[in-house]
């Protein structure tokens, strides 16, 4: 019973109607993967709409792996910009 007005305090404090699924903490759904949205008009920027952030990473870090190698001055360039923001 003390839970049920739990529930229901919970329910008018967050708005939803009686009876609607709440997910919860404990719930065996799988996890949202949320993509990428739309950031700027860039062709890199559009190319990575949509996508999963870990995927896009996996290339930048490639990217950025190469660039450490054939232009050790843009390397550190980036890696300065990135420690500032």
């Amino acid at each position: 019973m003390l839970l049920a007005a739990l529930y229901t305090c919970r329910n008018q404090m967050l708005g939803t109607a009686p009876g609607t699924p709440q997910i919860s903490a404990y719930s065996q759904a799988a996890p949202v993967q949320e993509t990428l949205g739309r950031y700027g008009d860039s062709e890199f920027l559009q190319v990575v709409e949509g996508r999963l952030p870990r995927d896009a990473w996996a290339v930048m870090d490639e990217l950025m792996d190469t660039l450490r190698v054939v232009n050790p001055r843009a390397y550190e360039s980036v890696i300065r910009k990135l420690d500032r923001i």
